[in-house]
């Protein structure tokens, strides 16, 4: 990758390179390098027309459509940046990011469009003929010089404990954490290789995976949103080669009922992340699947993956690092620090923080959160608590926040989740610390059973105690139909906590 890419050069070169490769499939169309630049040139053209240039905010609010793409490369290419919403947020969700980001123009699909509240930016519907006579002029005759430390994209946090922040990140982020791949001897790229899109290109997973297999000329079979039985479908058709999941998506996968004849020859590479993945589920995956699999650590601030879990630590019967969430990718850089700033020794627990090329550049109009999450030097403060070992691999325990402080011993939520997980009548759970006038907290375990099974409390919390410390053990079990959520599927402990906490006595 040359050293001043940029999303639109790369789109350009690919062109030039590669002109009659499908870059992009897509619901039974197919679109080459050179088609998909020409529409990015005739989109950078429409935007400059508008009056839409360097530093210019626009949106698109929509499930995955080919013309996605085509927007960010044209508004790259004049210095604009993208603002992807998430569709499943609800109206004034979308109303915050679109007034916070300050976006000149929405670019949105007919089904997000009937949902919206007024007043809107200038609105495009992109599944029309409307687009397509905005977006198809010749190209701008002297482009637009852009920088790889210019903003690319503007993606907002999930926001689990208040209003989103807008992530700026760079094309030298993007590229510069993507290149990083390129010294990982199992992560190679063939020419047969196609890889599947079936994320959401408003999250930096899908984001992401779009550019991993953009950047090395591949071919990209986008879905408009994830449907196991489809996906499935295009697997005994050999449709791709390379894909990235989140947990709850393989679940759906492996337990669809076409999943027991599906063909999963073609699949080399499944790369997971996003949310912790409950070792039962991934050791069903490997077993009937049998491709490569590795996990991915990352996050908004560091435009992705930067920790990985390779196909070698996922081998044999009893892989020792599978609970792992890997090492540092070559020229990332990895520590973890106490509440001073400390640099920790192995098997510490502290937080984790992370420096590399493709950190972010900070939050949009928020120098407070930016100072907040990254040092001068560089280092992310991920809010995460791990540990590193001496082998250097990344163990994450959970969010700081999220730590439970029970009679001054500090339990996270996480392990006792994944405790949890492996017991074969629990489908989710979410672990949360409830007050308590003795402990301070108490351990409670609010859980979805699957298919409605009935649990003994006292049975489960001897089955508990037989895998975990006694003072990790939930004193409360709660059992609900489904877990509170957010619009990115992240789970809301704020919410259990709220929901579930001891209501104070009443007063004669």
């Amino acid at each position: 990758m040359p050293a001043n890419d940029t999303i639109g050069r790369m789109i350009r070169r690919h062109a030039i390179e590669r002109p009659t490769i499908d870059a992009i499939r897509y619901e039974g169309t197919s679109i080459d390098f050179v088609t998909l630049a020409a529409r990015a040139e005739g989109v950078a053209a429409a935007l400059a027309d508008a009056g839409i240039g360097k530093d210019d905010r626009i949106a698109i609010l929509a499930k995955n459509h080919p013309a996605f793409l085509e927007i960010w490369a044209g508004a790259c290419m004049v210095g604009a940046v993208l603002v992807p919403i998430n569709w499943r947020l609800s109206p004034r969700e979308i109303a915050f990011i679109i007034t916070d980001s300050a976006a000149k123009i929405l670019f949105v699909d007919a089904e997000q469009h009937a949902r919206l509240n007024e007043p809107l930016p200038r609105t495009i519907a992109i599944d029309g003929e409307d687009y397509r006579a905005w977006r198809d002029r010749p190209p701008i005759a002297s482009p637009t010089e852009i920088d790889p430390e210019h903003i690319a994209i503007q993606l907002y946090t999930s926001g689990t404990t208040g209003f989103p922040k807008g992530a700026l990140i760079s094309h030298r982020a993007l590229l510069g954490g993507k290149d990083i791949w390129r010294h990982l001897d199992w992560w190679t790229w063939v020419p047969e290789d196609v890889g599947l899109v079936a994320m959401p290109l408003f999250h930096i997973g899908g984001i992401g995976w779009l550019l991993m297999g953009l950047e090395t000329g591949a071919t990209n079979h986008l879905m408009r949103e994830f449907d196991a039985d489809e996906i499935l479908a295009l697997l005994d058709r050999g449709g791709f080669t390379k894909m990235f999941i989140v947990p709850t998506a393989l679940q759906s996968l492996l337990h669809a009922p076409a999943a027991a004849t599906t063909d999963f020859s073609s699949l080399r590479t499944i790369l997971y992340g996003a949310s912790p993945m409950p070792m039962p589920l991934l050791r069903e995956a490997i077993a009937r699947i049998g491709c490569n699999f590795a996990q991915q650590y990352g996050m908004t601030e560091t435009a992705g993956t930067v920790i990985a879990l390779g196909p070698d630590d996922h081998r044999g019967e009893q892989p020792p690092k599978l609970n792992a969430a890997g090492r540092a990718m070559p020229t990332v850089e990895l520590r973890i620090t106490d509440t001073e700033g400390n640099v920790l020794p192995p098997d510490t627990l502290g937080q984790v923080e992370i420096r590399s090329c493709a950190n972010f550049s900070g939050y949009w109009n928020r120098p407070d959160a930016t100072a907040e999450a990254m040092g001068e030097d560089g280092w992310l403060r991920t809010g995460d608590a791990g540990l590193l070992d001496a082998d250097g691999y990344l163990f994450v325990l959970d969010r700081i926040k999220d730590m439970i402080i029970s009679g001054g011993e500090n339990i996270y939520p996480l392990e006792v989740e994944s405790m949890l997980l492996e017991h074969p009548a629990i489908e989710e759970v979410g672990v949360i610390g409830l007050p308590d006038e003795r402990w301070g907290e108490s351990v409670a375990a609010v859980i979805v059973t699957r298919d409605g099974a009935a649990l003994d409390q006292a049975d489960l919390r001897m089955w508990c105690r037989e895998r975990i410390a006694a003072f990790k053990v939930p004193k409360t079990f709660i059992f609900i139909d489904a877990l509170p959520r957010n619009a990115s599927g992240k789970l809301l402990r704020r919410a259990l906590r709220e929901a579930h906490a001891p209501q104070p006595a009443a007063t004669a």
